[in-house]
């Protein structure tokens, strides 16, 4: 059936926006849900499946504004649009690729910890071309989703995810001591697994510096776990000071 007019594009148009606003809401939504089962598997088909019909849509919305004289050159010109745009993406495209294949076996989670040839740490946002992780030390890394589907990674698939939190606490505290604080702040944490208990390694280099490995519930609470443990133990350490001046 042939649409024309500018009445018909416009219309068109709107469809596309609805499609890919739909296809964004089912990619938020995947998001929050568990890393398997029925619902995440209908919402990777659904996200892109809505985003083909952008696509179509799209493609009917500039058939029906440009002069019918033109319409048979359509094809082509986007072929050729599409050989222009791949040809400068080339580099890029094995990324996308990747990180298409990525979303889809959901290898690549967020809170989730993972180790590969040359980084070690745990993920904290997974983008278009690359995803970004917090490796032991703090630094964010940015690994090429290329880097994970070539190379040997290792990741975390059980049922908690674990996440990685790094805190400070005085210089002063015994090892025994910070290790009791730490593991009744962690274990006491909204968001931690149940019957779990975290792994801790004190930082050899500086003076307080703890890294908590913790099992949550699911890994998007990573960094609300993470501000938490910290804001607890700056709230104990002023109270300790606290009660230290009072006493003084």
């Amino acid at each position: 059936v042939k649409v024309r007019g500018l009445w018909s594009g416009f219309w068109l148009a709107v469809l596309t926006a609805i499609f890919l606003g739909l296809a964004r809401g089912l990619t938020r939504l995947r998001s929050r849900l568990l890393a398997t089962g029925l619902l995440p598997g209908m919402a990777i088909v659904g996200s892109n499946a809505l985003r083909l019909g952008a696509m179509y849509t799209a493609f009917r919305a500039l058939g029906a504004i440009i002069p019918e004289t033109l319409a048979p050159a359509l094809p082509f010109v986007l072929l050729g649009a599409a050989l222009a745009v791949g040809w400068s993406m080339r580099d890029l495209l094995p990324d996308l690729v990747a990180g298409l294949a990525l979303s889809l076996e959901r290898r690549a989670l967020m809170g989730q910890w993972i180790e590969g040839d040359g980084f070690a740490g745990v993920v904290e946002h997974v983008g278009i071309r690359a995803t970004w992780i917090r490796e032991r030390d703090g630094r964010r890394v940015v690994v090429p989703h290329r880097a994970l589907m070539l190379g040997a990674v290792a990741d975390d698939t059980g049922r908690y995810p674990v996440a990685e939190s790094i805190v400070q606490v005085p210089p002063e505290w015994s090892a025994a001591y910070a290790r009791d604080v730490i593991t009744e702040l962690s274990i006491t944490s909204p968001w931690i697994a149940p019957r779990t208990r975290p792994e801790l390694r004190r930082d050899t280099d500086l003076p307080g510096r703890w890294f908590v490995r913790d099992r949550l519930l699911e890994g998007r609470f990573a960094n609300s776990h993470a501000a938490s443990l910290r804001d607890r133990l700056a709230a104990l350490q002023q109270a300790e000071f606290a009660t230290h001046e009072t006493s003084a």
